[in-house]
């Protein structure tokens, strides 16, 4: 009977000291089946929240064009800094309808 018991314990503190409180408020993208496009979406967000930082010969990375920050999404580190761990842009989380628009493929 004692078995069980500790057992079950057991199991209990494994299981809560294996959780972790998020320190972040990530947010998901979802996407909403609209196709957008750089033009008429994108630029906007990148313009608004990133060029401060990644303009046009920016030794943090350029992402002044499509072009060149197609070189970014290609590579995946747009997708991991931006999307997934939401450590960009430095001054502020987007807004969760920017990541939904930012997240759609």
């Amino acid at each position: 009977m004692i078995k069980p018991i500790l057992f079950s314990v057991c199991l209990t503190v494994i299981a809560f000291s294996s959780c972790k409180k998020s320190s972040s408020n990530n947010v998901t993208p979802v996407c909403d089946g609209s196709t957008p496009t750089y033009d008429a979406n994108v630029e906007t967000i990148i313009s608004g929240r990133c060029i401060g930082c990644h303009g046009s010969g920016s030794s943090n990375g350029d992402m002044s064009n499509y072009v060149k920050i197609s070189n970014y999404t290609a590579n995946g580190k747009f997708e991991k800094e931006v999307l997934k761990n939401q450590s960009m842009p430095t001054s502020g989380p987007l807004s969760e309808s920017e990541l939904n628009m930012l997240g759609r493929k």
